[in-house]
C-alpha cells in the first residue's frame, strides 16, 4: 500500500473525508485540499502540486462556523386589546331591598307564667357556750433533773516502777595546774532512780432529781345556736316589650351578561450569531488537521421574529337593573322589660343546732424530790514521775594515764 493510500484511508477512517476523495489519486496539495474542503474550511498557502517540506509547514486550513442563538425576547413588547363581546350566559338575581320607612309599634306583656320561690330568711342567731370535762384525766409521772450535775474528780495512785541508771558527774572541780593547757577536774560520780507511778481519774458525777406528775384532764365546749327563720315567698312576673316593625320593600332584578375581550401581544426578539475562525496546520505524515493557535470567536446580533400570543380577558359586564313591589318585612324584637315582683312572709320559727368542739385542756403539774443519781466513770491519768540522784562516788575528769580507769 502506498504512503498516499495510507493518509487517505486514515482520513476516511476519521471521517474527515467520503471515502470516493480519500481514495483518489492526488497529490499532497490536492489531498490537503480536499480534507480542508470536506471539513467545511479553505485552504491557504502554497499551493504547489509537489511542495517541499517548508512549504508544506505553511499550508493551512481556515474552518469558519456561525451558529445561531435562541431568539431572545428584547425591548418593549405592543399590547393591543379588542373591543368586549357577549360571552357566555346571561345571569338574574332578585334582591328583595327595603323601600321608605319603617312602621314601628311598642307593646309591654306578660312572659310566661309567674314564677314563685320561697325562702327560710335567717334572722339573728342567739349563740350560749358551755365548757365541760370530758372522759377521764390523764397522768403522767417522770423522773427529771432538779438542778445542774455535781461532778467530783479524784486521782487514784497505783503500782511504781523504779529504775536506775547512771547520772552526769556533778560538783567538778580542777584538780591540775591552771596553766596546764588541759583541765583536769575531779567530779562525784551519780546514779538517778526514776520512779514511775501509774494513776486513774475517778469521776463521780450526782445529779439531784425530782418527779414530776403532770395531769391533764380534756374539756370541750358545746355551742348551742337558736337561729329565727321567717318564710317569704317572692313572686316574680317576668315581662318583655314587643317592637313590631313592619318594612315596605321592592325586588329588585340585576341581569348580568359576561363579556369578554382578546389581548393581542407582540413582542419583539434578538438572535444572536456566534462565529468561530479556527486555523489548523497538517501533520507530517497522515495530513491530520491539528489547531494552531487560539480560535477567533465573534458575535453579531440580527432581529428575529416577533413573538405573538393572544389571550382572552374578562371585560366589563353589560348589567340591567329592573324593579317591582315586594312583600313586606314584618319584625319583631323582644327584649326583657322590668318583671313585676310581690314579696310574701309567713310565721317565723326557729332552728336550733348544737355543736361540740375540742376546748383547751386543764393541766396540772406536781413536782417532788427524789433520790439523786451517781454515775461513777474511771479513766487512766497522767503517770507520776519521780527522780532521785545519788552519789555513789569520784571519777575525773580528762584523766592522765594514771586515773583512766576511774575516767568519768
Amino acid at each position: 500500500m502506498s504512503r498516499r493510500f495510507r493518509v487517505l484511508a486514515g482520513l476516511t477512517i476519521a471521517g474527515l473525508l467520503p471515502v470516493s476523495v480519500a481514495l483518489a489519486d492526488h497529490n499532497i496539495t490536492h489531498t490537503r485540499q480536499q480534507i480542508c474542503t470536506a471539513a467545511g474550511g479553505t485552504f491557504s498557502g502554497p499551493a504547489t502540486t509537489t511542495p517541499n517540506l517548508t512549504q508544506q509547514d505553511n499550508q493551512r486550513c481556515t474552518v469558519t462556523t456561525t451558529v445561531d442563538g435562541p431568539a431572545v425576547p428584547s425591548g418593549t413588547p405592543t399590547v393591543t386589546t379588542g373591543e368586549p363581546r357577549p360571552v357566555g350566559e346571561a345571569t338574574s338575581v332578585t334582591t328583595n331591598v327595603p323601600t321608605g320607612e319603617p312602621a314601628v309599634e311598642t307593646t309591654t306583656v306578660d312572659d310566661g307564667d309567674p314564677q314563685s320561690v320561697t325562702v327560710n330568711v335567717p334572722g339573728t342567731p342567739t349563740v350560749t357556750r358551755e365548757t365541760r370535762d370530758v372522759g377521764q384525766a390523764t397522768v403522767v409521772s417522770e423522773d427529771v433533773p432538779s438542778g445542774a450535775p455535781v461532778v467530783e474528780n479524784e486521782t487514784v495512785r497505783g503500782e511504781s516502777v523504779t529504775t536506775t541508771a547512771d547520772g552526769p558527774p556533778a560538783n567538778c572541780r580542777r584538780v591540775n595546774n591552771g596553766k596546764s593547757a588541759k583541765t583536769v577536774e575531779k567530779c562525784d560520780k551519780t546514779e538517778v532512780d526514776t520512779t514511775v507511778t501509774q494513776t486513774t481519774i475517778v469521776t463521780t458525777t450526782t445529779t439531784p432529781m425530782e418527779t414530776v406528775t403532770t395531769t391533764t384532764q380534756p374539756r370541750e365546749t358545746v355551742i348551742t345556736t337558736v337561729t329565727p327563720f321567717t318564710p317569704t315567698t317572692t313572686t316574680t312576673q317576668q315581662r318583655e316589650t314587643v317592637v313590631t316593625t313592619t318594612q315596605q320593600t321592592e325586588d329588585v332584578t340585576t341581569t348580568t351578561q359576561p363579556t369578554e375581550r382578546t389581548v393581542t401581544t407582540s413582542q419583539p426578539t434578538t438572535i444572536t450569531s456566534t462565529t468561530t475562525t479556527t486555523v489548523f496546520s497538517f501533520t507530517r505524515p497522515g495530513n491530520a488537521l491539528v489547531p494552531v493557535g487560539t480560535p477567533t470567536v465573534t458575535t453579531a446580533t440580527r432581529p428575529g421574529a416577533a413573538i405573538v400570543t393572544q389571550e382572552d380577558i374578562p371585560g366589563d359586564p353589560i348589567v340591567t337593573t329592573t324593579r317591582a313591589a315586594g312583600e313586606p318585612i314584618v319584625t319583631e324584637e323582644r327584649t326583657p322589660a322590668d318583671p313585676v315582683v310581690t314579696v310574701t312572709e309567713g310565721e317565723t320559727f326557729t332552728e336550733t343546732t348544737t355543736e361540740t368542739v375540742p376546748a383547751d385542756p386543764v393541766v396540772t403539774v406536781d413536782r417532788t424530790p427524789t433520790d439523786s443519781t451517781v454515775d461513777v466513770t474511771e479513766a487512766p491519768g497522767p503517770p507520776d514521775v519521780a527522780t532521785n540522784t545519788r552519789t555513789t562516788g569520784s571519777c575525773v575528769q580528762n584523766p592522765g594515764k594514771g586515773d583512766r580507769d576511774n575516767a568519768c
